[in-house]
């Protein structure tokens, strides 16, 4: 990397928006070097690698130079992250007014109270459905890479390693996929929800549709039998040979037969997806429903945000946050509603 013309690039720039992965190899390097220039940094990157190492390499750092740096503002981290939050939000309402319904007696029970955000709440489930028609060769291979690599869970105050596809859950996901199962997948919520929410066990799932159906059926069979062979090597050189040749042999496959020359608007208005945050504490539940399509304008239009609103920010304390310490999460989705970007649904 050369840094001085990273340097040179970043210079009286109030705001930087890294759109350029693999964020777990690259991303880091141009975060740090906004900091040091004194520049607010947004990436749109997933990885749980990156997200962790961002946050704990550069957290103290971006907080003494006051500079806020944002990682995952994009739909498949930002939207995640604010349904958590609102599913949460509406879990302690919820728990509240059953607290005051209760009869006197019962009353003195624990509970979690609305704006008590120190009682921990026991489980946080995001899911994700994705229709990907066409997309590009990288994107549809960097989600099977994801059930080949290794996947963090949030359990009990720490992250802890999975084998990827090593548990499943059916979620109704509504219109337009109904009822699908779903695999354990590395969600880089897992990575941010922890860092704004007291909850003691947080997982991400995947449920991926794409012209190429037998593609992701094969994968998720063969993810946790593949993944303790590989883990040892990601780290290494020949890590990254590997990752490249499963590009390169999985990105045909999900292109299936259509041409390679399209227009990204049309093909982004094709792309579908929901999103389900779920949350639980005791018999208590609640749910955020989130459906969208066009992804890639939807993460142009929350990046751009993001952006005006670091550069509308008062000066302050800086460091490394999520998207729902940048915005009000309710705000926010319902912000995209209005504008027919997305639909939000609560239960």
């Amino acid at each position: 990397t050369n840094m001085s013309a990273l340097r040179s690039l970043l210079d009286g720039a109030q705001v930087v928006i890294n759109c350029a992965g693999p964020f777990d190899q690259l991303g880091t390097t141009l975060m740090a070097t906004a900091i040091e220039c004194g520049t607010h940094y947004i990436d749109i990157g997933s990885e749980q690698s990156h997200l962790r190492s961002s946050y704990e390499q550069l957290e103290g750092t971006a907080h003494r130079r006051g500079i806020v740096c944002v990682n995952g503002l994009a739909y498949e981290v930002a939207l995640g992250d604010w349904a958590a939050a609102l599913a949460a939000r509406l879990l302690r309402e919820r728990i509240a007014d059953n607290h005051l319904d209760a009869p006197d007696h019962q009353r003195a029970l624990p509970t979690i109270e609305s704006n008590d955000h120190n009682q921990p709440i026991d489980e946080l489930y995001i899911a994700y459905a994705i229709r990907r028609i066409n997309r590009a060769r990288r994107g549809q291979a960097s989600s099977t890479w994801g059930l080949v690599g290794p996947t963090m869970i949030w359990n009990q105050d720490r992250w802890e390693t999975r084998s990827p596809a090593s548990s499943k859950h059916v979620y109704a996901f509504g219109q337009p996929f109904g009822d699908q199962e779903s695999v354990l997948f590395p969600g880089g919520e897992v990575i941010t929800v922890p860092r704004h929410l007291n909850v003691k066990r947080v997982e991400t799932f995947l449920h991926l549709e794409g012209p190429n159906p037998s593609v992701w059926e094969t994968t998720t069979r063969l993810a946790p039998l593949l993944s303790p062979l590989l883990a040892p090597l990601l780290g290494a050189g020949l890590g990254r040979f590997l990752r490249a040749q499963l590009e390169a042999a999985t990105g045909p496959l999900w292109q299936g037969s259509q041409p390679q020359n399209i227009d990204l608007s049309t093909v982004d208005e094709q792309n579908e997806f929901v999103i389900i945050a779920q949350a639980r504490t005791g018999f208590e539940r609640s749910q955020v429903l989130i459906r969208g399509r066009n992804p890639l304008s939807l993460t142009s239009e929350i990046c751009s945000a993001g952006a005006l609103a670091l550069v509308n920010r008062p000066h302050g304390d800086g460091g490394v946050l999520t998207p729902s310490q940048v915005f009000d999460p309710r705000a926010r989705l319902y912000s995209l509603a209005a504008q027919d970007r997305i639909e939000v649904l609560e239960s």
